[in-house]
């Protein structure tokens, strides 16, 4: 009892320690970006790939709810946010149990979306400011470092969920050979 008990606190803290971490380094970039880049302006890093543009986003991604009233919107993103995480959170405990993979990945998610959820609040925006494109050809929107972890994040709990899924599959099935 003492080492599940001991585990589950590890797990937490290694959650805690990577969401706090994923927070920091956002908001330390998007205070960089702010101070440091003109707006509405793109600084090439390398060319016809990668530049940094710093934009306000207030809309959700990919303009997720462009269409709705500013005086909507804000409260809308917030609540399903915090919905959102909580819901994942709540998915991830029950699905995968308290493991280091599960821990590291859903640190990466509350610290990117605590990030974007922070700007959202204290500024009514989202600050991005990396942007992907290939030429003319690809052009993906911008976005930040919060979108990183959170992407991350959600494709190891993917990936994990995905094996686990796969694991279980193979074991009912030996098992179902096992008692024929």
């Amino acid at each position: 009892m003492y080492a599940a008990e001991h585990n589950k606190i590890m797990f937490t803290i290694a959650m805690v320690a990577v969401a706090a971490s994923a927070l920091a380094l956002d908001m330390m970039s998007k205070w960089i970006a702010v101070e440091a880049l003109p707006h509405n302006s793109s600084l090439q890093l390398i060319p016809g790939f990668l530049e940094l543009w710093l934009r306000d986003n207030p809309h959700g991604a990919f303009g997720l709810f462009s269409s709705f009233p500013s005086a909507l919107r804000l409260p809308l993103l917030v609540g399903l946010a915090i919905l959102a995480v909580t819901a994942m959170l709540f998915y991830t405990i029950k699905t995968l149990g308290r493991t280091i993979t599960a821990s590291v990945a859903m640190g990466l998610v509350l610290g990117g979306a605590s990030a974007n959820l922070m700007d959202r609040i204290l500024r009514g925006v989202v600050v991005d400011f990396i942007h992907l494109h290939w030429g003319k050809a690809f052009d993906w929107p911008t976005f930040n470092l919060a979108d990183v972890t959170i992407t991350i994040g959600s494709i190891i709990l993917a990936i994990t969920v995905i094996k686990q899924w796969k694991h279980s599959s193979t074991t009912d099935e030996s098992f179902q050979e096992e008692i024929s």
